[in-house]
């Protein structure tokens, strides 16, 4: 069954959500992918789950910068 817009609206804003909150405990998760959003049902207006915090990392104020490169090299950004 295709998604409507509405539901790519509501998922997407989920998936906001979420990242905002381990942000807001600062935790940057480091590998987000389409492979690590899953649906909690089958049903169309299932909740979603954030999963993989494998290579998630703690930030303070302090250090605000994180270094070194992390993630799936088929979905990260372009370096330089």
């Amino acid at each position: 069954m295709p998604y409507t817009e509405e539901d790519c609206s509501r998922i997407i804003f989920q998936v906001c959500s979420a990242i905002g909150y381990i942000h807001s405990h600062n935790i940057i998760h480091r590998d987000l992918k389409h492979e690590n959003i899953l649906f909690e049902t089958k049903e169309k207006d299932s909740p979603i789950k954030i999963i993989d915090l494998g290579l998630a990392k703690r930030y303070t104020l302090k250090k605000t910068h994180v270094t070194g490169v992390s993630g799936t090299i088929q979905t990260m950004a372009p370096g330089k």
